[in-house]
């Protein structure tokens, strides 16, 4: 008598969910029937590309390159991964990755990004749509070229203790990791720059340090373990009740200082070109017209810290990382700054960074072999067309720029290290969406000057006051693509004291 029931009941679910699951068979099918116009590796039923990768953060740079090169090879401009039911499709080149970054509609972020949300909340990185296009015509005239001529000082100061301390570990026989050294030093800037506070990261310890340290670990985590996707996992390792301990004390950190900032804060401030401003001051005057809340200001001052503080370290340090391994390109980078500074010790200017051509160039090839945020993703909301063919909703576009920068039928031996790639001539060859280590189009990162601008002052400290080299080859220290691209070694260096 009660299995007839259930069948009944069973009958009736179906028949009331029989229009939901029709659309989801409709939409499974479709997404299918699109990803097989898009090349890339045979896939596996169910698990899809799942096999070709490994927990390893490095398996992800191999595969991708790989993959990337054999679609370019058979003719491909972007190539796609299923992971499991997921669709990631990566364009390869300029010109097909132009579609998605100009596109003013499809500016979603992909889901990988909420795990930020409780620390960051929907700040510049993550917000879109028109709290996005509100947010980011308000905060661009922050950026512009007088506050960021103001931020030299803060540079220097910085790049000067940096030096000091390396001074202390120089002109030994065993290599020095100088990576820990450049993070605190880019930690002690951006606090400056963003909250207008002195944090001595380089000579102190403080729980917000060690906070900030740790939680970039955590998120990668969040981020590239699918298991950690569910909530209960996560708290029942422990990691989620460490994570909550390190918002809370990230986010009450950033919440006293925005009070104290604001119980001092005169308006008449900002108008006034001498007066050194942190980006803390800018947001409160937005606060005093009534355009931000105290939360909102929160969001984007901890939105700046996040994205300033890796990011500088990963540019510097990999910059230091392919000098090292060319002591021919790191000599003649050498003479440059001393033609500029002679042997004074004298500080950075804004006209300095001007004249240091080769040193930017340096940079910028150190940019493509290692950009410092590997990739971002945009999740589609309607079916979208990327050089000339249609993705499905829901997948998601991943900007790549280590694949876009390492295309061979772009950069001749594309994972050799040539800085002269960057000289005016031959940029003016590619398409400029060839080369995006800060991303492209109207979400491209609002910060790229001013981190420009820190990685020349903070590398010209380093290289006016030693020779650095190293034993080891420059495919030997591994890029790990995690929030941002970290050497699996540090940056191991011999320093050595050119006084």
């Amino acid at each position: 008598m009660l299995t007839p029931v259930l069948l009944a009941c069973f009958a009736v679910l179906i028949a009331l969910k029989w229009r939901a699951i029709a659309e989801g068979y409709r939409q499974w099918r479709r997404k299918h029937e699109l990803a097989a116009q898009i090349p890339g590796y045979p896939t596996w039923p169910i698990l899809g590309h799942l096999t070709y990768f490994n927990i390893d953060p490095y398996s992800f740079f191999c595969v991708v390159i790989e993959c990337s090169r054999y679609v370019l090879n058979s003719g491909g401009t972007m190539m796609k991964f299923m992971l499991a039911e997921k669709m990631y499709v990566l364009p390869l080149n300029g010109e097909t990755v132009k579609d998605i970054v100009d596109d003013i509609v499809e500016i979603k972020k992909g889901h990988d990004y909420e795990f930020l949300l409780p620390w960051l909340g929907s700040g510049l990185l993550i917000s879109y749509d028109d709290k996005w296009r509100t947010r980011r015509k308000m905060l661009t005239p922050t950026f512009h070229f007088k506050m960021l001529d103001a931020y030299i000082h803060t540079f220097d100061e910085e790049s000067q203790v940096l030096v000091k301390l390396l001074t202390k570990v120089a002109n030994q026989e065993k290599e020095i990791d100088v990576f820990p050294y450049i993070k605190r030093c880019a930690l002690d800037i951006i606090c400056t720059a963003a909250m207008g506070i002195q944090m001595n990261a380089q000579t102190t310890d403080s729980e917000y340090v060690h906070a900030v340290e740790r939680i970039s670990t955590l998120l990668f985590q969040h981020a590239v373990w699918p298991w950690f996707a569910w909530k209960p996992i996560r708290y029942l390792f422990g990691y989620g009740f460490e994570s909550d301990r390190l918002v809370k004390t990230l986010t009450d950190f950033t919440k006293d200082v925005i009070k104290n900032r604001a119980e001092n804060f005169d308006v008449s401030v900002v108008k006034d070109d001498n007066k050194k401003l942190a980006f803390l001051d800018m947001l409160l005057a937005f606060q005093k017209e009534n355009k931000l809340s105290y939360e909102d200001i929160r969001e984007e001052v901890d939105t700046f810290m996040f994205e300033g503080h890796d990011t500088t370290s990963s540019g510097i340090g990999w910059t230091l990382w392919c000098l090292a391994c060319h002591p021919e390109i790191e000599e003649k980078v050498y003479h440059e700054i001393r033609d500029q500074f002679g042997d004074s010790d004298r500080s950075v200017t804004v006209e300095d960074l001007k004249e240091l051509k080769y040193l930017e160039r340096c940079i910028k090839e150190s940019m493509r072999l290692f950009p410092p945020v590997p990739s971002v993703q945009r999740t589609l909301r309607n079916e979208f067309v990327i050089g000339g063919k249609t993705l499905p909703k829901g997948c998601d576009v991943v900007i790549n720029a280590v694949a876009i920068h390492r295309n061979p039928h772009v950069y001749e031996n594309p994972d050799s290290y040539d800085p002269d790639r960057f000289l005016p001539e031959n940029a003016s060859k590619r398409h400029p969406y060839d080369y995006i280590p800060f991303s492209a189009g109207p979400r491209n990162c609002i910060g790229q000057k001013f981190a420009l601008n820190e990685e020349k002052v903070v590398l010209s400290w380093i290289l006016r006051k030693f020779k650095v080299s190293t034993s080891h080859k420059l495919e030997d220290n591994h890029p790990l693509p995690k929030l941002t691209l970290c050497p699996e070694m540090g940056i191991p260096l011999l320093l050595q004291s050119r006084d």
